[in-house]
């Protein structure tokens, strides 16, 4: 697809108990991290084999060049590609829009302390990732509702406290 002018990609994952489903259908978006691709994200996560055994469809989106990595801009031309990807899904899939999930790794998850200060928190029902916390500055309210949040921080993952009775980049971005 095409989004501001930049050409994207993502994948999008039906279980084949799915396919023929018309009835609205929970909906996982992973977010990869920086240096990485939808394709690994997609094999690493294995979010497949939970989207088989449990029901719902899966949605991997491919970040863009951003200088000389593979990464998310953290900037509007995200925002908007993640709205226009959701609408997409929404139209050509049978999905509950109260049930969809924001989920990412590292890069993909400081995407979504950036992303989920404006209206795109209302889209999603809960948020869960893994390593990372670091704080992106947020963009500028919208969010009108509390969205359950996990987050899943190793002692190495990143720089700083990772204490949540302390004062950090992890319990600021939470």
């Amino acid at each position: 697809t095409d989004s501001n002018g930049i050409a994207r990609q993502y994948i999008v994952y039906v279980p084949e108990n799915l396919r023929e489903a018309t009835e609205p259908q929970p909906v996982v978006f992973m977010f990869h991290g920086v240096k990485e691709s939808a394709r690994n994200a997609f094999e690493q996560s294995m979010w497949y084999k939970i989207a088989d055994e449990k029901g719902f469809i899966v949605v991997v989106p491919e970040a863009s060049l951003n200088g000389k990595l593979i990464g998310w801009k953290m900037d509007e031309t995200d925002i908007d590609y993640i709205n226009e990807l959701l609408d997409r899904v929404v139209a050509e899939y049978p999905v509950d829009e109260s049930r969809l999930y924001y989920s990412g790794h590292s890069m993909g998850i400081m995407l979504c302390n950036y992303a989920f200060g404006g209206d795109l928190a209302n889209r999603f029902a809960a948020i869960g990732g893994t390593s990372s916390g670091m704080n992106a500055e947020p963009i500028d309210g919208g969010c009108t509702t509390p969205v359950p949040y996990f987050i899943s921080v190793g002692e190495y993952d990143t720089v700083g406290s990772y204490k949540l009775e302390e004062e950090s980049m992890i319990t600021n971005a939470l």
